[in-house]
């Protein structure tokens, strides 16, 4: 039996090796990462696309999206079900991601059937077929899932604060586009994006699994000769910077809860700050044991979950306070959210300090644990533009930071002055309880149209 009243002797710090990561000798547009690994016969490999849904043309939104959604709808001899087959048959399997700067292709497969499996992948790439019948289906599949969006609180509040922080820049709008805008998407305008932004703009790879650095070269440079170009070019965006301080109110009949969302725009991942706010925000609100979490579900009842974060995209960033609450504790919640806004700009303790770092530094390790994850830190290293030199001296630039520099993050990107926030349930019941919000301006925002 174990001794509970006697303090296990604690363990020394463990050391942690990166896995040894190559850069591939394909051109020298493409960025590549690969990491040898050979516990499983396995190989996983994303493509990434520059082709988000940035390029959306305006009256276009969703664009980028559909085409996604399409291109895997038979390529080659196969059409669609005989494509599917044809991966299902080697073991292997495929996915098409899509966010607001890139598409990502994603396919896992056996050692032995790989070589196969990026033949199909290739002939997805340069030999959709795109015909009507499958385009009508798509396009209707996503005119649906738009329509249940509309019935769900979360998504309404996400999509508004979206649309809000980034006004009217590409980033303002969800990836898969607004009802009006995919209704006038053709099957020629799907073409037309394929053949601009896709079929030469492979601009990043990344993969790890059972096979030599030189027999991936091969395979990739056989099967993918015209793609690896990335000729697109980057976006340039601006973005209004006013200070105010606004409260959006989200009509969702009936709702229970009210979903709550507090923020504003922030700098590029790319500052010398990164780490100082990788840090801050997990005493704030990054970790379960943060500020806003203890104060909002240990010490209130208000929720079973807040956090905040900062999240970056290719031109800047934004932070954000998440979390949900009991229709009647609207105001309560939202006073404590900005108590913490308020007082993280005080500084932090040592304590806090030293324990926001360590749980960083410990679960540094876990993004290298499996295959899967592997390839995603390779991929958000190409897709955020970030070096190699992130991983190796990510330690040490955690052990850099100190109570001055988290202060001075504080103080100069947690804006106070300048909060969006977005509210979204039961207007009736959530209008009773702001008269006491001073300075804030109260605007009721009618989703319809706006944001759907």
């Amino acid at each position: 039996m174990i001794d509970r009243s006697v303090k296990p002797i604690e363990t020394p710090e463990l050391s942690f090796a990166l896995p040894k990561i190559d850069q591939l000798g394909l051109t020298t547009d493409v960025k590549s990462y690969f990491v040898s690994r050979d516990d499983l016969p396995i190989v996983k490999l994303n493509l990434i696309i520059k082709a988000g849904s940035n390029n959306d043309p305006l009256g276009k939104k969703g664009l980028a999206h559909l085409t996604s959604s399409l291109i895997d709808e038979g390529a080659g001899e196969f059409n669609s079900l005989e494509l599917s087959d044809q991966f299902e048959l080697l073991g292997s399997t495929f996915n098409i991601t899509v966010d607001n700067d890139s598409i990502l292709f994603s396919i896992l497969s056996l050692k032995e059937n790989f070589e196969k499996t990026v033949a199909l992948l290739s002939l997805i790439i340069n030999e959709p077929l795109f015909s009507n019948e499958d385009f009508n289906r798509e396009k209707n599949n996503v005119l649906t899932k738009v329509l249940q969006f509309k019935d769900n609180a979360d998504y309404l509040a996400d999509s508004s604060f979206q649309k809000l922080i980034f006004e009217d820049s590409p980033y303002s709008f969800p990836s898969f586009g607004l009802r009006n805008t995919l209704e006038s998407i053709t099957l020629d305008d799907v073409k037309s994006f394929y053949n601009d932004f896709i079929f030469t703009n492979i601009y990043g790879i990344s993969a790890v699994g059972d096979i030599s650095k030189s027999e991936l070269e091969r395979i990739l440079v056989k099967y993918f000769p015209n793609n690896l170009a990335a000729q697109t070019k980057e976006l340039e965006i601006k973005f209004n910077s006013e200070s105010k301080n606004r409260i959006f109110l989200i009509e969702k009949k009936d709702a229970q809860q009210t979903e709550i969302r507090v923020g504003h725009l922030t700098n590029s991942r790319h500052d010398n700050d990164y780490f100082s706010k990788l840090v801050l925000n997990t005493i704030l609100g990054g970790q379960f044991s943060s500020r806003i979490n203890h104060n909002l579900r240990e010490v209130n009842g208000f929720t079973y979950g807040a956090n905040s974060s900062f999240s970056y995209n290719k031109i800047n960033g934004m932070f954000l306070v998440s979390t949900t609450v009991d229709s009647q504790n609207t105001s309560a919640a939202l006073k404590e959210i900005l108590f913490e806004l308020r007082d993280i700009k005080n500084g932090v303790s040592t304590e806090e300090l030293n324990f926001a770092k360590s749980y960083l530094r410990k679960r540094f390790p876990s993004q290298f644990e499996t295959y899967s994850k592997i390839v995603s830190i390779l991929t958000s290293l190409i897709v955020s533009d970030r070096e190699l030199d992130y991983l190796h001296n990510y330690e040490d630039m955690l052990s850099d930071v100190n109570k001055t520099s988290a202060l001075k993050a504080a103080a100069e990107r947690i804006n106070n002055d300048n909060l969006t926030i977005v509210l979204a349930g039961n207007v009736e019941e959530i209008k009773k309880q702001l008269s006491d919000f001073e300075g804030f301006t109260t605007i009721d925002f009618e989703v319809e149209g706006a944001v759907i």
